[in-house]
């Protein structure tokens, strides 16, 4: 299945709880839609956050961030090296 990164650029900055408390959401609407969120990278006091999810689509990722309230400004497909 591909994975996805989605790109936050939040309007202020915002704490660890703040920014934890919107993966929580999320996370919980990716189990809802059946798809995998993996890991967040986040700098609240850079007000950004980038979110890896393993999913069939783009779409998919839109679709779990709407469920769970979020903006997401993209969504980029991505490859992995080792």
């Amino acid at each position: 299945m591909p994975f996805f990164i989605g790109v936050h650029k939040f309007p202020q900055a915002l704490s660890d709880e703040e920014i934890e408390g919107k993966w929580a959401k999320y996370k919980q609407s990716c189990a809802t839609l059946g798809i995998k969120p993996v890991k967040l990278h986040y700098n609240g006091a850079k007000a950004s956050a980038f979110c890896e999810t393993e999913a069939s689509s783009e779409e998919e990722v839109t679709k779990a961030h709407e469920a769970a309230g979020l903006t997401v400004d993209e969504v980029i497909e991505t490859k992995a090296a080792e």
